[in-house]
């Protein structure tokens, strides 16, 4: 069974915070997430957190993505896990006066 998400916008032009999750529907074991940077961007860090039960989040990779304009647009991915939610975390300040709309998309059903 395969089955695939419509994106969820879950942070839009923030700078600090965690975003809206995505639910699934039922754990999914590739999860997607789309950083978009806004602006001028000099610093900060983003990461993907992912949850069976849409409450306890926890950090899907050891550490986040290092964020900065020159980098621009970035992706983060997590497969061979199967999660019900995800959403964006801004693990560090985005600085330099820009700002990240981050989307997280899942597909490929357990």
């Amino acid at each position: 069974m395969s089955i695939s998400s419509d994106p969820v916008t879950s942070l839009m032009n923030a700078t600090s915070g965690a975003g809206r999750s995505a639910d699934f529907g039922l754990p999914v074991n590739d999860i997607s997430l789309a950083i978009i940077v806004n602006g001028t961007v000099t610093g900060g860090m983003v990461s993907l957190d992912v949850s069976h039960n849409g409450v306890d989040f926890i950090l899907f990779s050891d550490v986040g993505y290092p964020i900065t304009t020159a980098e621009g647009n970035q992706k983060l991915t997590a497969s061979g896990e199967s999660w019900r939610y995800a959403r964006a975390r801004i693990t560090s300040p985005i600085t330099g006066g820009g700002s990240v709309t981050c989307t997280v998309m899942g597909g490929g059903a357990v």
